[in-house]
């Protein structure tokens, strides 16, 4: 007894003194408290669907075939995802009730969302079944299946019940599906007044591209025009020649030069404003040129 807890006891004080094996050992201990968190949560996630099977009162099968019964219908419910309350959680008087006039004690008994009566009779190698699926939380009944079959033994039975409670699960899931699409608001289209056709906004963004870049290269155009003709300005009356007796004679070449190349850049510079100019702030616009420079007009907004 003394030799085991001293070695206990060693051991912890080699896990406190060593700082890489404190280290390790709060992460193990981390990872376990997260583990224990994570899988309670998926748990009761998987929990929130229950469903209890209960016996139609005029349903006549002997005890074995019931049970067998019972589980063939558990295994196709759990395949679901819907977890199966045990019979014994329900008092005896709620296991053969009428519905749907006692599904509040059963939802209330149980805490299951969903009902699935089972109305079985079997006699020599003649069954009838009928399985109905009811929701307690409203009372309605979600789905009716039914088969006869005339030659047939038990285990066609048990396959029966597995089948019919499968598309009644099925049925029920893709009615909430349809349900919950529906609450989901879908947009309106666009107006066919206020919605420009695609083709028609491509054709007046190119043309509107066009005109910037006719704006641009007249721009540029007209730069170059104001240099050359500053320049012939600038060099008007400067001596030539061999021998410096001639005069250069460039100005009446440099000014008209230079004033239409103003021109060019300030039309230029118009049809770049133009361009850019938002279409809610001007209605119509007209642009002119002229000898002493470029004239905008039109209504704006």
């Amino acid at each position: 007894m003394t030799t085991s807890t001293a070695k206990r006891l060693d051991c912890v004080a080699v896990i406190v003194k060593r700082p890489v094996m404190r280290i390790l050992f709060l992460r193990a201990a981390a990872l376990a408290g997260l583990l224990l968190g994570v899988f309670p949560c998926r748990a009761s996630a998987a929990s929130d669907n229950r469903l209890v099977i209960v016996e139609a009162p005029g349903s006549l099968v002997s005890k074995n075939a019931k049970e067998r019964l019972r589980a063939s219908i558990e295994k196709v419910v759990e395949g679901q995802g819907i977890q199966v309350v045990p019979q014994k959680a329900l008092p005896e008087k709620l296991l053969r009730c009428e519905l749907p006039g006692c599904l509040p004690q059963i939802g209330a008994a149980s805490g299951a969302t969903y009902v699935l009566r089972v109305n079985a009779r079997f006699a020599k190698e003649t069954f009838k079944l009928t399985i109905e699926l009811w929701h307690t939380d409203d009372g309605k009944r979600l789905g009716n299946e039914e088969r006869d079959c005339p030659i047939c033994d038990e285990q066609d039975l048990y396959a029966a019940a597995g089948d019919l409670t499968r598309g009644l699960l099925a049925a029920a899931a893709n009615a909430e599906t349809s349900a919950t699409a529906k609450l989901v608001p879908t947009p309106a289209p666009p107006s066919p007044i206020l919605a420009a056709p695609p083709t028609a906004r491509a054709e007046v963004e190119r043309r509107g591209n066009g005109v910037a870049y006719a704006g641009l290269a007249l721009a540029s155009a007209g730069l170059a025009a104001v240099v050359v003709g500053a320049y012939y300005i600038g060099v008007d009356g400067d001596r030539t020649g061999k021998n410096g007796y001639e005069l250069r004679d460039t100005r009446k070449f440099g000014l008209p030069m230079a004033i239409a190349g103003g021109a060019a850049v300030v039309g230029g510079i118009g049809l770049i404003v133009w361009k850019l100019w938002p279409a809610s702030a001007s209605t119509s616009a007209t642009i002119s040129l002229g000898p002493t420079g470029v004239q905008v007009a039109g209504r704006f907004q």
